[in-house]
């Protein structure tokens, strides 16, 4: 007897209801004239992979073998059209068994479809919901990183080809920012002594976009030493300043200039007496003072008034004024031609009484007069 009179005889004994009608499968929709079911898949309807096992039974009712299945994962209504469309693939029937293995593009809901054939005869789809959840794949590359000014980091990182890609976490120093898929590089405060950074793919998740998310591994990661600013340079010393612990020379008579200041350079010049100068005094200069000055006709400098200006106060005190160095004089002016025009007068004043004298002490009869 052949296949075909056989099952035409079991249907019609299915349709006066001569056999019993089988339970349904698992997963699956099955005619009381076919048996076809859906293994399982994950834990809880999750599977951790993009390339999917699909297995299963197909047979008819009264346990005859059918010819093959076809599978379809048919994605769900919430992923976006760059996910695909749906993707089939068929498997003989062994022993009642089939076995198709089907690659999705994203993560998220799918529906498996399974339809078993008998020449022209096809039976009802079984079906099984399922929630496709595979983490990426870590980074194969560290961040790239650029310092920048202030000791801050410029973390970047290629973009990603995955469908389902949802964005990124940065890990600096083991501190995770999650940014979204369109970032691809984020500033970051690194340390001194060295900032470790890393970076972790996400995708979403079983539930689909804007359900939940799935992050891979860390990359390999990197230490990174931020470029800091140097600190600034301190401001040069004032000119001329006196050494820590010493005490500047004193200065024209035995006063000290200000600090910040030096005393006047002497090379170059001859020295002038009388006014602190230790060098020799040139030859033939005398301290006695001319026309019998008194000793204390010379005023010491200190008694100069205060100059008006600041400048003139400095120049004073450092030694440089023009002024610095003289000295004032109580002595009065030069008598000049008075004393000279006096005395000729006084001797001419003299002569004159003498010869009256001689004059008038001429005896009469010209004897002669002598004079004691």
């Amino acid at each position: 007897m052949t296949r075909h009179p056989l099952l035409w005889i079991t249907a019609c004994a299915v349709t006066m209801g001569a056999a019993t009608a089988t339970p349904m499968a698992v997963g699956a929709q099955a005619e009381l004239v076919w048996r076809v079911t859906i293994d399982p898949m994950g834990e809880d309807g999750v599977v951790d992979t993009k390339h999917l096992v699909i297995t299963g039974d197909a047979s008819f009712v009264a346990g005859l073998p059918v010819d093959e299945v076809t599978v379809t994962a048919v994605p769900g209504p919430s992923l976006p059209a760059e996910c695909g469309t749906a993707r089939s693939g068929t498997s003989p029937v062994s022993n009642g068994r089939y076995g198709v293995v089907l690659d999705v593009d994203c993560n998220g809901p799918y529906e498996i479809q399974a339809v078993a054939r008998e020449g022209r005869e096809a039976s009802p789809p079984a079906t099984l919901a399922i929630g496709v959840g595979e983490a990426p794949a870590p980074p194969a590359l560290p961040p790239g990183t650029e310092s920048l000014t202030g000791g801050a980091l410029r973390v970047s990182w290629p973009a990603s080809e995955d469908v389902d890609a949802d964005g990124w976490i940065v890990l600096v120093d083991g501190v995770a920012t999650a940014v979204g898929p369109e970032i691809l590089e984020l500033d970051v405060r690194g340390r001194q002594d060295g900032t470790m950074l890393a970076l972790k793919a996400v995708r979403w998740g079983p539930g689909g976009p804007d359900v939940d998310q799935m992050a891979s591994e860390e990359s390999p990661g990197v230490i990174v030493d931020p470029e800091v600013d140097p600190p600034d340079e301190e401001p040069p010393p004032p000119p001329d300043t006196d050494p820590p612990g010493t005490d500047p020379d004193p200065g024209p008579n035995g006063t000290t200039p200000p600090a910040g200041t030096s005393p006047p350079s002497t090379s170059g010049s001859t020295p002038t007496p009388g006014t602190g100068s230790t060098a020799p005094p040139p030859e033939g200069f005398t301290e006695e003072l001319p026309y019998g000055a008194p000793d204390d006709a010379f005023i010491p400098e200190d008694r100069v008034a205060v100059a008006s200006s600041e400048t003139d106060r400095d120049q004073i005190a450092a030694g440089t004024s023009p002024s610095a160095g003289l000295v004032r004089t109580s002595e009065k002016r030069s008598p000049g031609l008075v004393a000279p025009f006096a005395l000729a007068l006084l001797l001419f004043t003299i002569a004159a009484h003498i010869t009256w004298y001689l004059r008038r002490s001429k005896p009469t009869d010209g004897g002669q007069v002598t004079l004691l």
